[in-house]
């Protein structure tokens, strides 16, 4: 397995311009979609992530065309056996890539929103976020792991449901990380190691 995290305010704008000029053209199409500009980095930055770490896996074989899923999962549509997910917020970007599903999400720490912790939590975890000494960033980190565990699965987030009940899944594998003093969390989901 191969992950990488990277602080996109690291990345100035001439390797945002380098990354332009090398990335191909489909996929800088899709980056200038974005209406922000620290969101356009991010899809150059996560694209170049993926080269890097298919050629730190010793498979590259030119550079990765994307499909996509039903539910706008991306996957590689030229390296059959690696799968990949990118996740990216202002503060950062987020790759893993491995010969297994993965399901990745990283993002920045918000102030805490009552009414969307009721909506997507279940009462256990609405009651074990606003007893936490910060609800926001104990939000933020149960939040990037239901995220990373339904990107696991491709299911995407339009299932109120499915949303509150995705920690219930023991047949995965959480791993949760605090990025910097709680600016931000990321969390990676993947199979049960047995």
């Amino acid at each position: 397995m191969v992950c990488f995290f990277v602080f996109s305010d690291s990345i100035g704008d001439d390797t945002v311009a380098l990354l332009e000029r090398i990335i191909p053209d489909w996929r800088v199409r899709e980056a200038s979609s974005f209406l922000r500009k620290c969101d356009r980095k991010a899809s150059l930055l996560a694209y170049f992530m993926v080269v890097a770490g298919l050629k730190d896996m010793g498979v590259y074989c030119g550079m990765p065309q994307f499909g996509y899923g039903e539910t706008g999962k991306p996957y590689l549509l030229n390296y059959k056996g690696i799968e990949f997910n990118i996740s990216h917020c202002r503060g950062g970007v987020a790759v893993c890539l491995d010969k297994e599903r993965v399901g990745i999400d990283v993002e920045d720490t918000l102030p805490f929103d009552d009414g969307l912790a009721r909506a997507v939590c279940s009462e256990a975890e609405f009651s074990e976020v606003v007893s936490s000494a910060s609800p926001a960033e104990a939000f933020t980190r149960l939040w990037t792991r239901k995220e990373a565990v339904l990107k696991y699965y491709g299911t995407g987030v339009c299932d109120g449901d499915r949303v509150k009940s995705a920690l219930c899944d023991d047949s995965v594998e959480l791993r949760s990380y605090r990025i910097g003093q709680g600016e931000m969390y990321m969390s990676l989901c993947t199979e049960k190691l047995k």
